[in-house]
């Protein structure tokens, strides 16, 4: 595992490591998406060199979600999800997946968007 400090500057931005960049291939120009663990208070970041990326939102029951995350399985690259009341009846889930995942998809409750401007 390689590990290195970085500083956050006044507008809150950090520079990748040249070492990092290189093991990587991150390069000028690239997407990164930044994934945060609030629990464990961890931030991680993915280089995507794929450039057709949606990000889904859902509400939607426990079955739902599950019946969703079985079709979607070993294609999503960011997942998050927690209950949306107080019984845990709902789920509010975010996630990031390849455009063409979409069509095998079909829910009501699913809003999707791109990623590319």
């Amino acid at each position: 595992m390689y590990s290195d400090i970085v500083k956050v500057d006044s507008k809150g931005r950090i520079t990748i490591p040249s070492a990092i960049r290189l093991l990587f291939g991150v390069e000028e120009g690239d997407k990164l998406i930044l994934l945060i663990d609030e629990e464990e208070q961890k931030i991680e970041l993915r280089n995507i060199k794929t450039s057709n990326l949606v990000i889904c939102r859902m509400v939607d029951n426990p079955g739902n979600v599950i019946e969703l995350l079985s079709k979607i399985s070993g294609n999503v690259i960011a997942f998050n999800c927690r209950c949306y009341d107080a019984s845990c009846s709902k789920f509010k889930c975010r996630f990031i997946v390849e455009e063409k995942i979409l069509r095998s998809l079909s829910n009501s409750n699913l809003h999707c968007f791109s990623t590319n401007p």
